[in-house]
């Protein structure tokens, strides 16, 4: 434990650490003393690095001086006075020492540091910070009350900007000049950031933070003529001087110098972290892909399975939208004009190989649930609940767990090698399983209610195809996308079911994605995919639309159905011309030029426009229900109009993705914890991070791209249900996962104090 010695702050007695700063031991006693090149994270700047020279654009700036006193390159705010001392000292550099006394807001203080902010203020714009009317006043507009030119006002940071607050604090004396603009390099053509050297004080945050606690080094400063003056260390810009575009740099600048292009200044996890925040279950992404990188794997599982339960399935069938929001796609995309996001889906399917289940002492509840549906939210509903000590039920109607990721996603896209480990890991929590049982046939609902439960959580899912309602839709060989792909799912079609056969698939969702591929692979000779949709329209996830037409299935877009015959032992669709699928509203609300109209034959049709749960257990019990006939519920705690029972996954929202029900599985876990009387919380952080600043130096860090995991090739994939894609080797995922921009990081750094 560190040594403490007394001293008084403003006649205020106070014990602090031997052997800090004045400033530091003001801060770690909520004393405000002003400091603008002084930051809680950072060496002092009088111990930083000057190097030879520094670049703002293509123009080079070289240091003209190697001797320098402190006075000229720091702020000079932080001054305070110290009993015995002459004249003031700065509070940055001054180590306390037993007895001091320290005077923070004398006159003389408070006139010195407005004095020396004065020439800060000369080479900032800071008409806007003086303005008798700069209340609710935009610096950006095009009109000024005090008509003061747009490039001499202050910048879009007016009104949450560090340097106003101090100015304002210190106060401006009257005699300061007033700012002409210097016309400096403003740089807007380099990826993710602005820098507008008009507004650099030169204070030299920016650089200490990327030099001595990063170790990137992209950034440098020089003394050139009795100024500091900071830029990039090589011609170009940041990419050329090996940025690694961690943001750091802007989160410690005190001014709208430094800027994201996104936004003005980041103040939310989705915007600091947007994988994470993008991550439907909240998945740590950074800390995964980081503990990837060093090889410590089953760490990595182990933040993983903190919040799902699936690990080996989401790695390969996530629909990853961390991935279209992760910026080390948006550099890609203004550096090469095309993304190449973090191949994140990827990795963990890769690290998904070392999941393991920790053995927990995990005490008794004495509560008892039971969940109705045995797919993903249902499951993953149970499995946080047994790791809270309650005893769970999970009653499925079919005679095994999984639900559609069992019986609805195609062995190509998900084997059931990859499937069944997960679900095995599950059984072993102490949950109690009852298949071939369906709600409302074998039991009825109110026995449920009766039966001795404490909560019931309803996750039955979307088991049932919605129909097309036209004339010829029940003849033989039209048949339902979702009975198709559970019947190949349990082997009940054989491999050459569809051999020398013409299929059409109507729909342009997911689950006619899958029936189109899945045909193509029972041997058919033909699959055309047929859908209202225009292409960019279509619900499918567009990789997936992509393999099916590597894999020769043709697209019919901008077609809807009106009647099927049969003749010549053909089935006979009859398509009209669909000019438009949704509303002004963006709702469905599909019109057709009925006077467009076309024919297409094949010996099968498979009809796959939507699914929608099946429900009827529940009509007679008084349980409220959307207008849509899915089941109402408090989207906060995921309750119904019944007390203690809960509804989640596909029965409330419709057909989702996986890690979408695992989410509302997640979520009614917590909400029925708390209804049970525990604490709600349900993740345990089992893996806690040494937090390390440091990523180091690297020569074309930026312009690395992704490395994707390899493919079966069309030819060889689409005559079998062989997985289709294959696993990253340990070298090429820790290669990928070094690419990563480590975004979290920047949620580490501290902040000044205020006033």
């Amino acid at each position: 434990m560190a040594k403490t010695i007394d001293i008084k702050v403003d006649n205020v007695s106070l014990k602090v650490k031997e052997g800090i700063t004045i400033l530091q031991a003001a801060r770690e006693n909520n004393i405000y003393i002003p400091a603008l090149c002084s930051h809680p994270d950072l060496p002092d700047i009088g111990n930083s690095e000057f190097i030879s020279e520094v670049y703002r654009g293509d123009e080079k700036f070289t240091s003209t001086e190697e001797n320098f006193t402190r006075d000229e390159i720091g702020c000079n705010l932080c001054l305070v006075k110290v009993e015995g001392k002459n004249g003031l000292v700065r509070a940055c550099e001054t180590i306390v020492e037993e007895g001091m006394r320290i005077y923070t807001n004398s006159t003389e203080i408070i006139e010195k540091r407005q004095e020396n902010l004065m020439k800060i203020l000369s080479e900032h714009p800071h008409a806007c910070l003086t303005c008798s009317q700069k209340e609710g006043c935009t610096p950006v507009s095009d009109t000024c009350p005090s008509n003061v030119v747009k490039n001499e006002r202050c910048c879009a940071l007016f009104g949450n900007c560090e340097f106003q607050r101090i100015v304002e604090y210190i106060g401006v004396k009257p005699e300061t000049p007033g700012y002409k603009f210097k016309n400096l390099p403003v740089i807007e053509n380099e990826p993710l950031y602005l820098r507008n050297y008009n507004y650099c004080i030169n204070c030299g945050r920016c650089v200490r933070v990327c030099r001595d606690i990063k170790g990137v080094k992209a950034l440098g400063m020089v003394y050139n003529n009795g100024r500091v003056i900071v830029g990039t260390v090589s011609k170009g810009g940041l990419v050329e001087s090996g940025c690694k575009f961690c943001g750091s740099c802007i989160e410690v600048c005190p001014t709208g110098a430094l800027q994201d292009k996104k936004y003005i200044r980041l103040r939310t996890e989705k915007e600091y972290v947007p994988c994470k925040s993008s991550c439907p279950a909240g998945i740590n992404i950074p800390l995964y892909i980081r503990l990837i990188e060093e090889g410590k794997y089953r760490d990595a599982t182990e933040v993983i399975r903190e919040k799902i339960p699936f690990p080996r399935v989401l790695g390969k069938v996530c629909f990853h939208p961390c991935e279209d929001n992760c910026r080390r796609g948006e550099l890609a995309d203004e550096i090469f004009g095309e993304k190449h996001p973090i191949a994140i889906k990827s990795l963990k399917d890769f690290v998904a190989n070392y999941s393991f289940i920790k053995n927990e002492e995990i005490s008794f509840s004495g509560k008892k649930v039971a969940v109705i549906g045995g797919g993903p939210a249902g499951l993953s509903c149970a499995y946080f609940l047994a790791k809270k000590g309650h005893k769970v039920v999970v009653f499925e109607a079919n005679d095994g767990i999984g639900g559609l990721m069992r019986f609805g996603i195609p062995r190509f896209r998900l084997p059931h090698n990859i499937l069944e480990p997960d679900l095995k890991e599950i059984s072993l929590e102490r949950i109690e399983f009852k298949t071939n049982t369906r709600i409302g046939e074998d039991i009825p609902f109110k026995d449920i209610l009766q039966n001795k439960f404490d909560a019931v959580f309803i996750a039955c899912g979307c088991t049932e195809d919605k129909k097309l309602n036209i004339e010829g839709e029940n003849l033989n060989r039209v048949i339902s996308g979702l009975s198709f792909l559970k019947n190949v799912s349990t082997d009940k079609l054989d491999k050459d079911f569809l051999l020398n056969k013409d299929v059409i698939v109507v729909g342009g969702g997911n689950v006619a994605v899958d029936s189109a591929r899945t045909a193509i692979r029972l041997s058919a000779s033909n699959v055309t995919v047929v859908c209202l949709e225009k292409f960019n329209e279509m619900p499918a996830y567009i990789w997936e639309i992509e393999e099916a037409i590597e894999e020769d299935i043709m697209i019919e877009n901008s077609w809807g159905p009106e009647k099927i015959t049969f003749d010549d032992g053909k089935l006979n669709l009859l398509l009209k011309k669909c000019i438009s699928v949704f509303n002004e509203k963006g709702e469905f609300f599909p019109q057709f030029d009925t006077r467009v109209k076309k024919s297409l034959r094949a010996d099968y049709i498979i009809v796959c426009i939507g699914q929608k749960p099946e429900l009827s257990f529940l009509k007679q019990v008084g349980i409220k229900f959307k207008d849509s006939g899915l089941i109402d519920v408090n989207n906060e705690t995921m309750s119904t109009s019944l007390k203690g029972v809960f509804a989640g996954g596909d029965a409330v929202s419709g057909p989702s993705s996986v890690v979408e029900a695992v989410a509302d599985g997640r979520k009614a876990a917590k909400n029925i914890d708390k209804f049970l009387g525990g604490d709600g919380i349900i993740d345990k952080s089992i893996y806690l991070e040494e937090k390390s600043f440091y990523i180091g130096e690297e020569e074309g860090f930026a312009l690395l791209k992704r490395y994707n995991v390899p493919k079966v090739s069309p030819e060889k994939r689409k005559n079998n249900f062989n997985c289709i894609e294959f696993f990253y080797d340990e070298e090429t995922a820790r290669k990928e996962a070094h690419r990563c921009l480590r975004c979290d990081m920047r949620t580490w750094i501290k902040r000044n104090p205020e006033p």
